[in-house]
C-alpha cells in the first residue's frame, strides 16, 4: 500500500483525486512523501484541501456549523470526530466480511491474521499458472528481506482490539514493552526480536 492510500485509509474525509498533487508536494518539502509527513501536510493544508462530499455534506449539517461556529478549530475538531467514526465503520464492515468469509470461529481474532487468512484461503483457489506467477513477483521481496525468514515489521499497523493504526516506532515498542508484555513478546515472535531490536535503535 502507498504512503498516500494509507493516508487516505486513516483520513478518509479528504480522500478526493485534486488533494494528491498538494498533499505530496507539501510532504516532500517536509523530507519526503511518507505517511507521516502526509499527516503533517494535511495540518497544514488543512484550510485548502476539498473535503469529500459526505465530510463537507456532514460538516455543513453539523450543530457547530449551523450555530456560526465555522472557524478551522471547530471544523478540525469536528473532523477529527467524522475521522474516528468513518475508520470505526470501516475497519468494522472488513472485519465482519472477513468473518463472514472465513467463519464465526475466527472472530476475536486480530484483522491482520484474518487478511492473511483470507489471502491464503484465496490462493488455494489459484491456479498453478497463477501462484508460479505471485511467487515470481513474491522471491524478489523475500531475497531484500533484512531478516530472512520473518516478514518485514511494518511501519505502521494496527493494534490487536484497535482500529486507528499506529506508527511501530522505538518510542511505541518501548512502551508496549512497559504496558503489554505479551503484545510485545508476540511481535518479537512474529517479526524476530533481532527485528524489534534493530527498530528499537531506529536502524530499520
Amino acid at each position: 500500500m502507498s504512503a498516500l492510500n494509507e493516508f487516505y485509509k486513516q483520513y478518509p474525509h479528504y480522500d478526493v483525486r485534486a488533494n494528491d498533487g498538494f498533499l505530496q508536494s507539501k510532504a516532500a518539502e517536509l523530507g519526503g512523501v511518507t505517511y507521516n509527513n502526509l499527516v503533517r501536510a494535511a495540518k497544514y493544508l488543512e484550510s485548502t484541501l476539498l473535503l469529500t462530499p459526505d465530510a463537507q455534506s456532514s460538516w455543513e449539517s453539523s450543530e457547530e456549523y449551523l450555530t456560526g461556529n465555522r472557524g478551522l478549530a471547530y471544523r478540525a475538531q469536528f473532523l477529527e470526530g467524522y475521522r474516528v467514526k468513518a475508520v470505526r465503520a470501516a475497519y468494522e464492515h472488513e472485519y465482519n466480511t472477513l468473518v463472514a468469509s472465513l467463519g464465526e470461529s475466527h472472530r476475536g481474532e486480530s484483522i491482520e491474521s484474518l487478511r492473511n487468512r483470507a489471502e491464503t484461503k484465496r490462493r488455494q483457489g489459484l491456479s498453478i499458472p497463477e501462484l508460479r506467477e505471485i511467487a515470481k513477483k513474491e522471491r524478489p521481496q523475500e531475497e531484500r528481506r533484512p531478516f530472512p525468514g520473518f516478514p518485514t515489521l511494518p511501519p505502521r499497523m494496527v493494534p490487536r482490539g484497535e482500529i486507528l493504526a499506529v506508527t511501530v516506532d522505538a518510542t511505541y515498542l518501548n512502551n508496549l514493552a512497559k504496558t503489554d508484555f505479551w503484545a510485545f513478546k508476540q511481535l518479537c515472535k512474529i517479526y524476530s526480536a533481532e527485528q524489534i531490536n534493530a527498530r528499537l535503535r531506529g536502524e530499520q
